[in-house]
This record gives C-alpha cells, sequence and structure tokens, in this order.
C-alpha cells in the first residue's frame, strides 16, 4: 500500500502562521493576475512575492541557532550533508553582523595582523631551452611581419 506524501511532510523549524499567512496571500495575488492580467494585479502580486520571501528569509535567519547547528553534526553526519551545512555557515556568515563594532578597535587589530606595505618579489623565468631565452634579432622580426594582405592603418603592417 503506497504511503502518502502528507503522511511524510514535515514542516521546517522556522515555519509559523504569519509565513503561512504571506505564502497563502502571495498565491491568491497570483491567481487574480491570472483571472484579469493588469498591471495592478502584477504590482500587487510582486508585492506580495517580495513580502513573503523577506519574511522567509528573516525566519530563516532567526529559526536556525548555532547551538542546533553543532548538536546535529556528529560522527553519523554524511559527508554530502555536511558539505550542505558548510554552505549554510558560509552564506549565514557572510550575511552577519560586523564583529567589531568599534572601527579603532579593529583597525588596530588588522594593522597588527598586517604589515602596511610588502614589497612583491620579482619574477624568475627559468627555461630549459636556451635558445628561447634568446634575444629576437631584426633579421627575424622583419622575417615576421607580414607584408602582404594586411590591413590598412598607420603603421602599415
Amino acid at each position: 500500500m503506497p504511503q502518502h506524501a502528507c503522511k511524510k511532510f514535515n514542516r521546517k523549524q522556522y515555519w509559523n502562521a504569519e509565513l503561512s499567512k504571506a505564502v497563502a496571500e502571495r498565491r491568491l495575488a497570483l491567481a487574480n493576475l491570472r483571472r484579469s492580467l493588469s498591471p495592478v494585479n502584477l504590482d500587487i502580486l510582486q508585492q506580495k512575492i517580495r513580502y513573503s520571501q523577506r519574511l522567509i528569509r528573516m525566519a530563516k535567519s532567526l529559526g536556525w541557532s548555532w547551538q542546533e547547528f553543532y548538536t546535529s553534526v556528529d560522527e553519523t553526519t554524511s559527508s554530502s550533508e555536511m558539505w550542505k551545512k558548510m554552505r549554510w555557515v558560509k552564506v549565514h556568515r557572510s550575511n552577519s553582523h560586523n564583529y567589531y563594532k568599534d572601527n579603532d578597535s579593529a583597525l588596530s587589530l588588522l594593522n597588527s595582523l598586517t604589515s602596511d606595505h610588502a614589497c612583491p618579489s620579482q619574477p624568475r623565468f627559468h627555461s630549459v631551452y636556451s635558445t628561447l631565452e634568446s634575444e629576437i634579432t631584426i633579421h627575424e622580426s622583419d622575417n615576421s611581419i607580414k607584408k602582404t594582405d594586411t590591413a590598412p592603418g598607420k603603421d602599415e603592417i
């Protein structure tokens, strides 16, 4: 006997009644737009989409704590699941607020970790082929420049 998809459905931890209402309003706006195509209905739909997306983003960021993240990682966590968690951490950390509220302390920390100026070293190129290291002669450059079927220009190349 096949199982129903409804029985397997698990709500997300961050989902609440406010999100359900916003998504329902978004669906109603989409239905109104499909019934009567007008710029006003399109504007209403876009407004409802923006509002519901903002609510969902806020709920996701507030609904998942670091403590839950740490407790969800153990020796049974698969590598694919761990990579998903690491992607989440990367996004979460990039959206987080500054760690240093005081700009002076942040600058002093930065200055203590890095020097003011660093001279890049000159790159050294070594080749095993000595013929490639030799200078180009005038005879070689004259032979390499095409003399016919060229585009007209001041340099006449």
